[in-house]
């Protein structure tokens, strides 16, 4: 049987749905943001990753960890930037 990518993708829901962001939301949610992404990057490396053992859905894991460090460090750079003009 073929796996279908975004069947293995469509269980892996990690983000709640969200309210387009206004400013005062954005500030707010800077936290958040570094730690849901700290523990979702933690889950890849710890649980999923090591966990899966379909090789198709492992490679997709591998590829897309990168995305989630770079979304957390935009977020902190974020962060860092709005503690600054405050």
């Amino acid at each position: 049987m073929k796996t279908n990518t975004s069947v293995l993708l469509g269980s892996l829901i990690f983000a709640p749905q969200r309210r387009p962001p206004n400013r005062s939301t954005t500030r707010r949610s800077r936290p958040y943001e570094v730690a849901y992404h700290d523990q979702v990057i933690a889950a890849i490396d710890k649980t999923l990753i090591p966990g899966a053992k379909n090789e198709e859905l492992k490679a997709l894991l591998v590829k897309v960890r990168p995305a989630f460090v770079a979304h957390r460090d935009h977020a902190k750079q974020l962060q860092a930037s709005m503690a600054s003009t405050q």
